[in-house]
């Protein structure tokens, strides 16, 4: 069809415009303003290579502008006003390198205007309410003079080239990309001092925040979950309080997260439980309170949980045991109660765990004794109660066993002799009773043995 020009304005047209529309290849000119049409526009639209004009205004029209408009590089004139339409006006308009007329206002477009729109001859943008798109990489320029002004910048200890004229990629602790958009920032040890600013959440590229060992106070801004791409986020020995943000949980790409050594309050986040990525959490010296949230078990790549050193309460939750690649955890020093769970025993790749320095109650699981990876088993300053169970005998990359200072009863099991890497030993100020095994004189890597405050009797082994 060779059709050049649909004039169907001032009508009392009803309905949707059909897709079918985009079929005439040959159109310059369509016009079906002043009706009644409904809907969407079609972004069949786009196949109207030819079209000059498009007259859509005074209509029921909902939905969003469809970005394939830009894909009209013909386009002279786009008149979309007095209908309903919502969201933001997309950025590929602005690539229209023709038009000189736009008409927008009289709907309910939200978000900023693209500054490529800025040189249009004719338009209305004045009249929508909406300020003009600050470009990506202004962006990320006027968060990191945020940064520098609200952490003392003149202060640190090494701010070169920040506020200059110098690109931001060449600013200390700023890596950017090819589109001069920042991936990395690295300020560990720079005497940073005030709070982290809300603008630090503008950084839409950034994949690592490194701001730990320096004198940070204040909270966590929640806009920080607004970082989509972060993948590694350290905020460790800062002076940082309040709450852990709940929008923490937003950063589905975070392999690292480490706070440790702040004074951070309230419970761990559930949200936590949803970094599926995540590899490492560190969240010791604190003074974190409540339980630890079940939802951690489903962190299923994580490797490293440290949270020893808070305020916690509660019980550890049997979902840790699903923590399949685990190899550290610890949990010392957080005022848990309740029993060591079995499901411990599943962490078949655990090489270090502390649970010292709790309130934890019950006996030592004799499921342990499946962990043969472990390197180092920390129960001391519980109240544990029991047997130390043979089993621990199996344990044969096992160089540190502490039990002391709890209410083990029974004796020292002789299969402790079978543990040929064990270095340290200690079993004291416990209720053992009976010898001790001759066959930890066999023991040849032994270095620190510790017994006292024990009913031990007998002789001590040659």
């Amino acid at each position: 069809m060779n059709l050049r020009g649909l004039h169907l304005d001032n009508n009392r047209l009803t309905g949707n415009i059909p897709p079918e529309i985009g079929q005439l290849m040959n159109l310059t000119l369509l016009i079906l303003s002043t009706n009644k049409l409904t809907g969407n526009i079609p972004p069949e639209l786009r196949q109207l290579a030819n079209l000059e004009e498009l007259y859509l205004y005074n209509n029921q029209l909902t939905g969003n502008i469809p970005p394939e408009i830009g894909q009209l590089t013909n386009r002279t004139g786009l008149f979309l006003g007095d209908n309903a339409l919502t969201g933001s006006i997309p950025q590929e308009i602005g690539q229209l390198q023709h038009i000189d007329q736009l008409y927008l206002s009289g709907n309910q477009l939200t978000g900023c205007i693209p500054t490529e729109l800025r040189d249009v001859p004719n338009n209305d943008l004045a009249d929508l309410g909406l300020s003009y798109c600050v470009p990506a990489f202004v962006a990320d320029s006027l968060a990191l003079v945020a940064l520098y002004r609200t952490t003392d910048g003149p202060g640190w200890m090494d701010n070169t080239n920040w506020l200059t004229a110098r690109p931001i990629g060449e600013w200390n602790g700023v890596a950017t990309n090819a589109e001069g958009r920042v991936v990395s920032l690295s300020l560990p040890g720079n005497e940073l001092s005030g709070s982290i600013p809300p603008e630090i959440g503008q950084f839409k590229n950034l994949e690592s925040l490194s701001l730990f060992r320096n004198k940070l106070t204040g909270r966590i801004p929640a806009e920080i979950g607004q970082l989509q791409n972060l993948t590694s986020l350290s905020l460790s020995y800062n002076q940082l309080a309040g709450r852990i943000p709940v929008e923490i949980g937003q950063l589905r790409k975070l392999v690292g997260l480490n706070m440790y050594g702040n004074s951070l309050t309230g419970q761990i986040p559930a949200e936590i439980g949803q970094l599926m990525n995540l590899v490492e959490l560190q969240l010791s010296s604190n003074k974190l309170s409540g339980s630890i949230p079940p939802e951690i078990g489903q962190l299923q790549n994580l490797r490293r949980l440290d949270v020893h050193a808070n305020d916690l309460s509660g019980s550890i939750p049997a979902e840790i045991g699903q923590l399949q690649n685990l190899g550290v955890l610890s949990f010392a020093g957080s005022s848990l109660t309740g029993h060591i769970p079995a499901e411990i025993g599943q962490l078949t790749n655990l090489f270090r765990l502390d649970l010292s320095s709790n309130k934890l109650s019950g006996s030592i699981p004799h499921e342990i004794g499946e962990l043969m990876n472990l390197a180092e088993l920390h129960l001391s300053g519980n109240t544990l109660t029991g047997s130390i169970p043979s089993e621990l005998g199996k344990l044969q990359s096992l160089r540190i066993l502490s039990l002391f200072e709890n209410e083990l009863t029974g004796t020292i099991p002789p299969e402790l002799g079978e543990l040929t890497k064990l270095t340290v030993l200690v079993l004291s100020d416990n209720s053992l009773t009976g010898s001790i095994p001759l066959v930890l004189g066999q023991l040849q890597n032994l270095e620190q043995l510790i017994l006292g405050g024990n009913q031990l009797t007998g002789s001590i082994p040659s």
